[in-house]
């Protein structure tokens, strides 16, 4: 489980898949969500849980690596 103070890192690419994993979204929406709340893991968490299902990706294997 993740610490939900914890800052996610976005610059290597297995932290991408991590955290898109973690999230459930694909990396672009991944880098959205950053871009409107930032790093902190319990804001994408909530960011991306306050979404419509519709707004992500309508297979989540989809956008797994």
């Amino acid at each position: 489980m993740c610490n939900p103070s914890q800052a996610i890192c976005i610059e290597k690419h297995y932290e991408v898949r991590h955290w898109t994993r973690e999230l459930r979204c694909s990396e672009a929406e991944l880098y959205a969500a950053v871009r409107v709340v930032g790093l902190q893991f319990e804001d994408l968490r909530q960011f991306r849980s306050a979404m419509p299902r519709s707004a992500f990706v309508a297979n989540p294997e989809a956008s797994y690596r």
